[in-house]
């Protein structure tokens, strides 16, 4: 059975070959409309954040100041006006997310790209403000200011546990730390960066635990991880 050092970049490459390349959903987006699109896609999904993000922009909501300063009910309507509705709980990170640009960066994204400034201590900033949690996080990071982190899924933390390269009582940040570092260590020439390799396993992944990995049980023919698989065939099936 290889080990994850020996099958990481398998593991890149099989994914991409099998599900093709992902398409870069927030290209063109300023940094702070792309932290709110992140943040957006994950509360509403299906892709309702490009809606969202119309209906902020159509409301002079979109900068960090605007959005700070907005009362929840004009975000609410905001969101409204686009047939979204989002609840006290989904709009309050954006408005934590654009106080804490306004009171500690002066309301300016770029001073985050700041090269003295590590992507762990910037993972720790956005941790800590209220309503975004590590997985949010690292999916801002990784998504809209390309910086190597990786939000861990229940399909990444399945697919390490069923192939043996983590232990199914690790938590997510050991998860998470896991894979941070082997694509710091194996970013590929293809893969540009370990930013750039992450995303790609990020969406990848998350493509397999819906075809193929998935929570009930593992439907390992025709996986393109299959033939990584330990002897006698997925660990933590229940993982």
């Amino acid at each position: 059975m290889p080990t994850l050092d020996d099958a990481f970049s398998t593991v890149c490459e099989a994914l991409v070959e099998h599900f093709g390349p992902p398409p870069d959903e927030f290209e063109g987006l300023a940094p702070f409309e792309a932290m709110v699109a992140v943040l957006l896609d994950r509360e509403l999904g299906g892709a309702r954040w490009r809606a969202a993000l119309d209906g902020l922009d159509e409301s002079g909501l979109l900068s960090p100041d605007r959005l700070a300063g907005a009362e929840f009910p004009a975000i609410s309507d905001a969101l409204r006006d686009k047939g979204l509705s989002a609840s006290a709980n989904a709009i309050a990170p954006l408005k934590h997310l654009a106080r804490w640009l306004v009171d500690h960066h002066d309301g300016r994204v770029d001073s985050l790209f700041d090269p003295h400034r590590s992507t762990d201590w910037l993972r720790g900033e956005l941790v800590a403000l209220k309503g975004i949690g590590p997985a949010a996080a690292d999916a801002v990071l990784l998504f809209a200011l390309k910086q190597p982190s990786y939000p861990v899924d229940r399909a990444t933390f399945r697919v390490l546990v069923r192939h043996d390269w983590l232990d199914s009582t690790a938590s997510c940040e050991e998860a998470r730390d896991l894979v941070v570092d082997h694509a710091a260590l194996r970013a590929e020439p293809w893969a540009k960066d370990p930013a750039y390799l992450l995303k790609n396993l990020s969406v990848g992944m998350e493509q397999l635990g819906r075809r193929y990995c998935r929570a009930a049980a593992p439907h390992c023919d025709q996986c393109p991880l299959e033939c990584l698989l330990p002897e006698g065939g997925p660990r933590g099936v229940d993982a």
